[in-house]
């Protein structure tokens, strides 16, 4: 039962590596935001954590075991502390960086999703799921219903955190209305 929310929270976190990988900028740009030390290192420093991440997700699905959801769990809590840092910045940071995007502002909603992440994550520890290729094999149909599933909420968690907060910021345009006025006599004026 919690094999599901496990391999979720890894894919999740390994989908966060490579994006990191194909367009570090972002998180560059927020981690310069909340005064990470490093310069010009810094790039190298994000290839080094979208690796880090990928290779992460990557154990958690071949391996499941408790060191390595135990690492994971840590690392939702550190993104969940960074994303609370980056909110409270001076500087209106458009995007923590999490996903390589340039336009996903740091929200609320992104540190109680790190959080359950991480909650899940060391649910876990205490009850060991097994890998997925095990996992895989116990259900109906070779898997696939499941791996439909799992595709299905982690494009719902990578909405959650992408378009959710672009959409918070965004102004609704006000309505505009017209009015006529009709005069005694009948006559429209506008």
């Amino acid at each position: 039962m919690l094999a599901g929310p496990v391999f979720l929270v890894a894919v999740v976190v390994a989908l966060g590596g490579a994006l990191k990988l194909g367009a570090p900028a972002p998180t560059v740009s927020a981690l310069r935001a909340v005064g990470a030390p490093g310069g010009s290192a810094l790039t190298g420093v994000v290839y080094a954590m979208g690796l880090f991440e990928v290779a992460l997700g990557a154990a958690v699905l071949a391996v499941a075991g408790p060191f390595a959801v135990a690492v994971m769990g840590v690392v939702y809590l550190a993104f969940a502390g960074f994303v609370q840092l980056a909110r409270r910045a001076d500087s209106a940071l458009a995007s923590c960086g999490c996903f390589g995007q340039a336009d996903t502002p740091p929200s609320g909603l992104h540190v109680v999703i790190n959080l359950a992440s991480a909650a899940i994550a060391f649910a876990a520890v205490a009850w060991p799921v097994d890998d997925l290729a095990t996992v895989l094999g116990d259900q109906p149909w070779f898997g696939l219903p499941f791996l439909a599933v799992l595709g299905i909420g982690v494009g719902l968690v990578y909405a959650a955190l992408t378009l959710v907060p672009q959409l918070q910021k965004v102004e609704p345009k006000p309505e505009v209305r017209r009015f006529a006025l009709v005069t005694p006599a009948g006559d429209r004026k506008s």
